[in-house]
């Protein structure tokens, strides 16, 4: 997976980029997912101007299937593509988690203007969340885990073997301690019911700093 962050005055003039510092929503730029045939769990990062399962669904080649977390019910909820046509088809929303069935390799490129980036509002069980762009301090599952209230357990999805590749809190210690970057999805299992971030960002010195470089 490949984050690049684009602001829109590079069009102009890159000698403006130090100088100039812009709103999330002037940024543009993609976020790279791989798709191998199978299951591939993505997340929407930039606004990409998707509304519905089916629209995503048709935005990845040879998509099947969409499908996302329902924390309520403890499973996941899927829209399916029959024909030409997207059965239970349901709303996607930017910096949400979705599995995304495909028959096809490639890439998807979630392309589109900065996001206000997500809060989640965790319940005691199983999330899905995405690192958030401006939070590049978040290298390891351990990190993230330790910075949501009663985790004790990050799971990353390992497309090549279709399955959870988990790191679990034993004592103060993260076992199986993966890394992890900006954009990516995970699923995390926790103990308490909180919100994630707990403030609502519109603007962050990490973009501040990082207009006009890659991300990675």
């Amino acid at each position: 997976m490949k984050k690049v962050i684009i602001p829109l005055i590079l069009l102009l003039a890159v000698a403006f980029l130090i100088a100039v510092e812009s709103d999330p929503s002037d940024v543009v730029g993609y976020v790279k997912y791989d798709m191998v045939v199978g299951r591939n769990l993505i997340a929407l990062p930039m606004n990409s101007g998707l509304a519905m399962a089916g629209n995503l669904g048709n935005a990845i080649t040879g998509a099947t299937s969409v499908s996302k977390w329902n924390p309520a019910t403890q499973g996941w909820v899927s829209s399916n593509k029959v024909g030409m046509m997207w059965l239970n088809n349901f709303a996607v929303a930017n910096g949400e988690v979705y599995m995304v069935t495909t028959t096809t390799a490639g890439a998807y490129y979630c392309a589109g203007a900065m996001i206000v980036q997500p809060n989640y509002s965790i319940i005691a069980g199983r999330n899905t969340v995405m690192v958030p762009l401006d939070r590049s301090d978040l290298t390891m599952a351990g990190t993230l885990g330790a910075a949501i209230t009663g985790t004790t357990s990050v799971s990353r999805w390992n497309e090549a073997t279709q399955g959870w590749v988990s790191s679990n809190k034993v004592g103060m210690m993260w076992l199986n301690n993966f890394a992890i970057s900006i954009g990516k999805p995970l699923m995390i299992t926790t103990t308490a019911v909180s919100t994630w971030p707990a403030v609502t960002r519109t603007n962050s010195s990490t973009f501040r700093s990082a207009h006009g470089r890659a991300i990675k």
